[in-house]
């Protein structure tokens, strides 16, 4: 009932005047979801956190989920893996205790491949059938992963004789990526290693011969591993030769770069015995 201070109104709703309803032996289950890409051939390690104030229940608390098969364009069958599953060695998969409330659940990657998905969504009850789902609809609403090859970007720097050298700082887009050359970054999403790539400054009178290297998303797929090499290299500083005021005053230089001899310099440096007109 509403307070005679506080009065119903006509656009209330019950769920707009309820803060908490406590529940002390709810279950929560806390997992940062892989959204993005996975690499092919490669187990898919689910970091799970589950508390409950009662015993889980070790049957009823699980993993599901499904593989497209991109080779067939069909979907598997959902798959199911309790958190009583502890045998590395099961083919569906395995959960792990971390310690306290922290778990894994491994999915098998050994016949992921390029162009695959999986859906997942996490489910635990504890003995008292209390529950809780990730996502909210289950296997209506899946976390979904997409299998894709990993792109390698390799950011190396050489001295003047082509010998490797590091400890330069490497720049993406023009911010510090904390890496320095000799790095090698990996990334399983098209296009995130893609940008523009600058080193930390050469030493004293050295300069690199390209201030600036651009990669772009395209490059990754021009080769079957999906990897990119960019080579900095230093160089002495190029000082420009300056050309004294006679000698510009007394040359003329032709279109393919070659000097010649002005006219007027060759009449006055004539040889002995001989006439000008």
């Amino acid at each position: 009932m509403a307070k005679p201070s506080d009065p119903w109104l006509s656009s209330d709703a019950l769920h707009c005047r309820i803060n908490t309803i406590w529940d002390a032996q709810m279950v929560h289950i806390w997992h940062h979801p892989l959204w993005g890409s996975v690499p092919p051939a490669t187990d898919v390690v689910l970091p799970i956190e589950i508390t409950s104030f009662n015993a889980l229940d070790a049957d009823s608390t699980y993993v599901t989920y499904q593989i497209y098969d991109a080779d067939t364009g069909t979907w598997g069958a959902w798959v199911d893996v309790p958190l009583s599953m502890i045998d590395p060695a099961n083919p569906t998969g395995y959960w792990q205790n971390l310690g306290s409330n922290d778990y894994t659940m491994t999915i098998p990657g050994v016949n992921l491949a390029v162009g695959d998905s999986i859906h997942y969504a996490i489910i635990a009850n504890d003995i008292y059938d209390n529950e809780h789902w990730l996502r909210l609809n289950r296997r209506q609403d899946p976390f979904v992963l997409d299998v894709r090859a990993t792109q390698t970007l390799n950011v190396l720097s050489q001295d003047e004789d082509g010998n490797p050298i590091t400890g330069y700082t490497i720049y993406r887009n023009g911010l510090d990526t904390g890496e320095e050359t000799g790095h090698t970054f990996t990334n399983n999403a098209p296009g995130q290693l893609a940008g523009t790539y600058s080193l930390s400054s050469p030493p004293p009178g050295y300069e690199w011969e390209q201030t600036t290297i651009y990669v772009s998303a395209s490059d990754f797929n021009q080769n079957n591993n999906y990897t990119v090499t960019i080579i900095f290299k230093l160089r002495p500083v190029q000082t420009p030769v300056e050309l004294s005021s006679s000698a510009t005053s007394n040359s003329t230089f032709s279109t393919d770069g070659s000097s010649a001899i002005g006219a007027a310099s060759a009449r006055s440096h004539s040889s002995p015995g001989t006439t000008t007109s």
